[in-house]
């Protein structure tokens, strides 16, 4: 009985490899996933078959030479795209990223003995079985990240495995072994070797895992490395926002803007751009924080004048942020009822199509502009009186009660 259950492509592409005379096995990531259970797409082969030889097995069908100075192939079938590696041997890392060049091997162990963490060096085939040399499936099972071999030469190789670790940590709750652990801190200098982009994405991956404050506090001085803008925090602060951060919901802006507010918008948003954020990220990030420090969910006529200048997700955003704070113990800015209370407030402005914003008006500018008010700021000024008028309840948000105010304000100006 075979141990995982590989999609039929998959199975075919070992299968047509296997006869053609060379092992070849799923790989890393994927075998770490079937063993937990985890849904996956993406399925990784490593082969004896050198990359002209699988291009040979594969020949008239659709392959991309992906990475072939080391030895990568990607294979396009209909149901997805695989990647196929040939067992290598890597030589020196002098980027501290990628080996300078790698040497085609024909054992699988010696491929294996490259790679980062014994999690991600099992390897898979249906004929054969399962290759764990390194003790992989024991350490999943006790939760433990343990790099394979010495683990200051895998950071010192490829100093993203520094981060890579930390996001495994965060994302599946485990621990990260020991001597691990005192490497990632030796030698978290290293990490200025990549880039701004490859930081930000781990970090995200980072700080949205479901063990992401304990992360963030365990290892504050390699966060602090990438983060240096955090290092101006007081200890008590640094802890709060960590603990914050990993205790709300599943959305990247509140949990970097509740990791970074104490910075202030403009030095969060000036982070960010250092590394090489998305514009959302930035703007989103930026806006929560210098929204959240004003305080604005005291009772429903506050949280109007709020929907006034941002939108309705980012207002509920702001009340998850309050309810984060509060569920740590911090309720410097509200408690977890004013959060709820909040939330169902903008709930409610949202269903009944209450006026809150001038586009809800039940007149525009067009309409002021045919009474005859000439074009300009004067306009604006207008619709912002209106508005005004209509949330504090002095008229009512009809077409014809809105135009008798028009008409007030031009005689009266």
């Amino acid at each position: 009985m075979e141990l995982f259950r590989l999609p039929e492509y998959v199975r075919r592409t070992l299968f047509l490899l296997e006869d053609s005379g060379y092992e070849a096995y799923v790989v890393g990531g994927c075998v770490r996933d079937l063993y937990m259970g985890v849904e996956l797409h993406d399925y990784d082969i490593t082969t004896s078959a050198t990359p002209e030889a699988v291009k040979d097995v594969f020949r008239g069908e659709r392959i991309i030479d992906t990475g072939i100075r080391h030895g990568t192939v990607t294979l396009v079938v209909e149901d997805g795209a695989i990647e196929i590696t040939t067992y290598r041997k890597d030589d020196v890392y002098s980027d501290r990223r990628r080996p300078d060049s790698v040497t085609f091997t024909r054992t699988l162990t010696d491929d294996l003995c490259r790679r980062d963490f014994t999690m991600n060096a099992m390897a898979y085939s249906p004929q054969r079985g399962l290759v764990d040399i390194f003790g992989g499936r024991e350490h999943i099972d006790k939760g433990l990240i343990v790099c394979v071999g010495d683990a200051r030469e895998r950071f010192r190789e490829d100093a993203l495995r520094i981060l890579r670790a930390l996001r495994f940590a965060s994302l599946l709750n485990f621990k990260i072994e020991e001597s691990a652990a005192v490497a990632i801190n030796e030698e978290k200098s290293l990490l200025r070797f990549i880039s701004a982009e490859r930081i930000y994405a781990e970090f995200t991956r980072i700080i949205m895992g479901s063990s992401a404050a304990q992360i963030l506090l365990d290892y504050k001085d390699v966060i602090l490395t990438i983060l240096p803008e955090l290092s101006v925090l007081a200890a008590n602060d640094y802890i709060r926002a960590a603990r914050a951060a990993g205790s709300a919901d599943d959305d990247l802006y509140v949990r970097l803007a509740l990791f970074m507010r104490d910075t202030g918008a403009d030095v969060a948003a000036a982070a960010l751009r250092r590394l090489k954020a998305d514009g959302a990220a930035i703007t989103k990030t930026s806006l929560l924080i210098r929204y959240y420090n004003r305080g604005l969910f005291d009772n429903r006529q506050k949280i109007k004048l709020l929907l006034r200048e941002i939108s309705n997700d980012d207002a509920r955003r702001l009340a998850c942020m309050l309810a984060a704070d509060a569920a740590i113990g911090d309720e410097s800015r509200g408690t977890t009822e004013v959060s709820e209370c909040a939330l169902r407030t903008i709930d409610e402005i949202e269903a009944s199509g209450e006026c809150v914003r001038i586009s809800d008006l039940a007149i525009s500018g067009d309409d002021i502009i045919a009474a005859g008010v000439p074009e300009g700021k004067q306009i604006g000024q207008i619709l912002t009186r209106l508005l005004d008028l209509v949330t504090s309840g002095a008229i009512k948000n009809e077409r014809d009660a809105l135009m008798s105010a028009v008409r007030d304000m031009s005689l009266s100006s």
